[in-house]
């Protein structure tokens, strides 16, 4: 209900804060007022033509406001904020007073004590009559599945005879949730399918569990196997599936590298794939070593910090340490980072002891293959460029400790500033390290190595092997010897820093095998960033080592399980762009060269 009344009467009511403004006409407002005076009658309101100002009241008197009525359908409250500060320090002539309607309570209703009238219920129609006949074809039809499935309950007898047949002690192993044989279960690690699709961010952790839940299943099966009255030919059938099974997950493992995601499947995959371990005398079985080994160079607290298992419990507190141990950008965690750890340096470590054991009884020159070492960025007590620990040190102390001095050859496009940085002043190893040089190109260290300039070639390469690193080689006189041959200078490679080609690379190591044949000699992995090429580069680097027959005339890719990811080059090994160097220019000179040459020959 809306009432008007004069200034004085209302000045020292509640109602004060509602102040408003008088209409622009005084005359026509008083002139109205007056005659609202005489009849007493309620004010019946135009339209209003000429906005008033409102003061806004206190939070608890909002209420009192019909917003409902013409004069104050404004659409919100900001609006009403935004007049506010039209009145400030004027007295209102004209207040307007707002009651609220009085709540209206409905009386509380008694509850009868009679009980509600039951609704009968609807009767049933039987879901299947013995009439109609049972069609297969028929599942469109909702009814028509319930019928079904009420007629396929299998009799209680015969689902507790499946249940107890099921929790036998010897019994099928299982694989991907289905129980099956002991030779299915080999066919079924043999065409096992990678699952590198997965290894997207959303998809890490469902990988992870799959990998430790078939382990786990295998690790009990095997087990069991002990048991079991088997003849030694189905016992060694079994063996080499289980075994066969375990290198595929360590290649799964090395595939969560955020750097290299699905790079070791690829490599190890086109190696199968041209059956190049079978001219092997030994195929390693990679085996996780221990923290102890890890902590033979790199510090304990760093090592304690990339083993510790993360989970959402501890995560927040392991990452506020994880900047001091190098775990930030390039190098940030990932599932399953601890396992990758130990499985990268104990492949380095077991090629090394295997080179030592196969060198007291060889009369050749023995040549250890690794793939998946080669981390040579990695400090001490600190991760650096992709590298979560130096297995390339842990290889070579292992040499050093029963073969005696080390030389150490470093081929990545970028320089090996985690190993020369271990070795600094050791006398028994020799760091050389062929890098590009420049501002701006990682790490940017130039310290007794050969720093090349823009767009080194396959010819530059062979140079600088003949003319600077076998002399170093010789002078020094080391027991082994060890390469690493990142291919990230290839022209290929996404780097585009170099312009060397698979060929070039293979040459190179090939003229350091032939020199030096009679030197146990490791070749590692490490940088490549063109997955498809890095796995070509390093299949024909085995192949030429293995002395594989027809390789420089490898055509068409064999299948295998990776076959998809050569679609873009045809499915072909040799492709235009991989058979010959690129086109960038050469910018080390034979001038430049030769200066390197002076100055490392003379130290």
């Amino acid at each position: 209900m809306t009432k008007l009344k004069d200034a004085e009467s209302v000045k020292n009511s509640r109602q004060m804060r509602l102040p408003f403004a008088a209409a622009k006409d005084k005359s026509r407002m008083d002139d109205e007022l007056k005659l609202m005076a005489k009849e007493k009658s309620p004010v019946k309101l135009k339209p209003a033509e000429n906005l008033f100002s409102i003061s806004l009241p206190a939070q608890e008197e909002w209420h009192n406001f019909s917003v409902s009525d013409p004069l104050l359908n404004i659409e919100s409250k900001a609006y009403m904020q935004q007049l506010l500060p039209t009145q400030a320090g004027s007295a209102p002539k004209y207040v307007r007073v707002v009651d609220s309607p009085p709540k209206k309570t409905s009386p509380r209703k008694r509850q009868s004590a009679a009980p509600l009238p039951l609704k009968p219920k609807p009767k049933l129609e039987p879901m299947y009559e013995e009439s109609q006949s049972y069609d297969p074809n028929g599942f469109e039809d909702m009814e028509y599945r319930k019928k079904v499935k009420k007629l396929d309950l299998a009799p209680m007898k015969d689902r507790l005879v499946k249940k107890i047949d099921e929790t036998k002690l010897v019994q099928d192993p299982m694989f991907m949730n289905e129980r099956v044989s002991d030779r299915e279960l080999y066919k079924r690690i043999d065409a096992w399918v990678y699952i590198t699709e997965m290894l997207t961010q959303n998809q890490l952790n469902r990988v992870v569990l799959l990998v430790q839940e078939i382990r786990r299943k295998l690790e009990f099966h095997h087990s069991v196997m002990r048991c079991q009255n088997l003849a030694e030919e189905d016992r060694a059938f079994k063996q080499s599936g289980i075994d066969d099974w375990y290198r595929q997950q360590r290649y799964k493992v090395c595939d969560l590298l955020p750097s290299n995601k699905g790079r070791q499947s690829l490599i190890q995959g086109l190696i199968k794939a041209y059956h190049l371990e079978e001219l092997c005398d030994d195929v390693i079985d990679v085996i996780p070593c221990l923290a102890k080994d890890l902590a033979s160079y790199h510090s304990e607290e760093f090592i304690n910090h990339l083993l510790l298992q993360r989970g959402d419990d501890n995560d927040e507190e392991l990452s506020k340490h994880d900047d001091r141990f190098g775990l930030v950008y390039d190098c940030y965690p990932f599932p399953s980072m601890a396992e990758y750890v130990r499985l990268t340096a104990g492949s380095s470590i077991l090629t090394a002891k295997t080179i030592i054991e196969r060198n007291k009884t060889s009369t050749g020159q023995v040549v250890g293959i690794n793939w998946y070492g080669g981390r040579h960025h990695c400090h001490k007590s600190r991760a650096s460029g992709f590298c979560y620990v130096n297995d390339i040190i842990l290889g070579i102390n292992t040499l050093r400790k029963h073969l005696g001095s080390v030389f150490y050859l470093d081929l990545d496009m970028h320089h090996g500033d985690g190993v020369e940085s271990g070795f600094r002043f050791s006398k028994k190893i020799a760091t050389c390290s062929v890098h590009r040089y420049d501002v701006g190109v990682f790490p940017g260290v130039n310290t007794y190595n050969v720093p090349t300039r823009k767009g080194l070639s396959d010819g530059s390469m062979r140079w600088i092997i003949d003319e600077i690193v076998i002399p170093l080689i010789e002078r020094f006189g080391p027991k082994s010897i060890v390469i690493q041959a990142g291919c990230d200078g290839l022209a290929t490679d996404e780097h585009k820093e170099w312009n060397m080609s698979i060929k070039g690379y293979a040459d190179a190591i090939s003229r350091i095998l032939e020199k030096f044949d009679t030197i146990p000699t490791m070749i590692l992995g490490g940088g490549g960033y063109n997955h498809t090429e890095t796995a070509k580069c390093w299949t024909y680097i085995t192949g030429k080592v293995l002395q594989a027959p027809d390789i420089d005339s490898w055509g068409e890719i064999p299948e295998h399980d990776k076959l998809d990811a050569y679609e873009s080059d045809g499915f072909q090994f040799w492709t235009e762009c991989n058979l010959a160097p690129g086109k960038m220019k050469d910018e080390n000179t034979e001038e430049y060269l030769n200066e390197i040459k002076s100055y490392l020959l003379s130290l």
